[in-house]
Parts: C-alpha cells; structure tokens; sequence
C-alpha cells in the first residue's frame, strides 16, 4: 500500500501499469496529485487510455520497440513430461 511518506522524498512519480490495473492507478495518481508530486506514466493502461487520467501531466505512449523478427521460438513445458517445442521463421522469397 502505498502511503505519503513513500512519496515524500519523490521529485517525480514513475508509473508502469497494465488494463487490469486501472483503478490502482487511479488511486496512486490522485494520490499524488494531492502531494503535488508530478507524475510520469507509461505501460498498455496509458497507451490505450491516457485520456482517462487528467490528473497525469506526462505520458510515454507506445514505448514498445518496433523488431523485425525473422525466427521466433516458443517452449513449452507440462507435467508429466508433456512438453512442445514451436519454431517460426519468416518465409523470404
């Protein structure tokens, strides 16, 4: 849980968060807010939903990378000795 003195020695607050965190977020940026702690936030949540949060004054949106991937590799393993290797590769002509 987080709690003011967790955030009373912050100059800027970092935040990462996925969809299903979207109510936490919420709740640590109002947090915040209140302390007028700026705050800084990025992950899927913010890409996708930034205009859901005016109490967060910066984004970084679309952080992911762009790759180009020519083999991927997939390993699986399950009990019982079940397990199952994947290996994609990119067709070139």
């Amino acid at each position: 849980m987080l709690v003011v003195d967790d955030l009373q020695w912050a100059d800027y607050v970092f935040v990462s968060a996925m969809i299903a965190h979207k109510a936490s977020a919420h709740e640590v940026a109002q947090h915040c807010a209140a302390l007028g702690k700026p705050v800084l936030a990025g992950g899927p949540l913010f890409t996708t939903g930034h205009a859901a949060f005016p109490e967060i004054g910066h984004f970084v949106l679309g952080e992911a990378e762009e790759r180009t991937v020519d083999t991927a590799l997939s390993n699986t393993f399950g009990f019982g000795g079940h397990n199952a290797i994947a290996v994609l590769r990119r067709y070139n002509r």
